[in-house]
């Protein structure tokens, strides 16, 4: 069951295979839906705006590791952050464990 609820929750994390090359470059919004992160895997500038819209009723967290972007929205909501500096990260909603991904950031 847990493992049903974690893939229901969608997203890759943990390094999970994304690369410059694979990430998708962020154009619009980071959307929060059906309880997952879409794109799950993406690349911004450092320093480059991350805007990132809850579409769920719930709320949820954007929440990337090794920095200090603690996005916390509620259900319908829509926030914004300053891509940390060059790396790799992962990001997690700290609601909902599963929901996870990872952003490649380029100069």
């Amino acid at each position: 069951m847990l493992a049903l609820s974690g893939a229901a929750c969608g997203g890759s994390g943990s390094g999970g295979g994304c690369t410059a090359d694979k990430a998708t470059a962020l154009s619009g919004p980071l959307m929060m839906q059906g309880r997952a992160f879409s794109p799950p895997c993406f690349k911004v500038a450092s320093g480059s705006t991350i805007s990132v819209d809850n579409k769920d009723l719930v709320a949820h967290t954007f929440t990337v590791k090794g920095s200090n972007i603690d996005l916390h929205l509620l259900g319908g909501q829509a926030g914004s952050a300053s891509a940390p500096a060059v790396g790799t990260y992962d990001f997690i909603c700290t609601l909902h464990l599963g929901m996870r991904g990872t952003i490649v950031v380029t100069k």
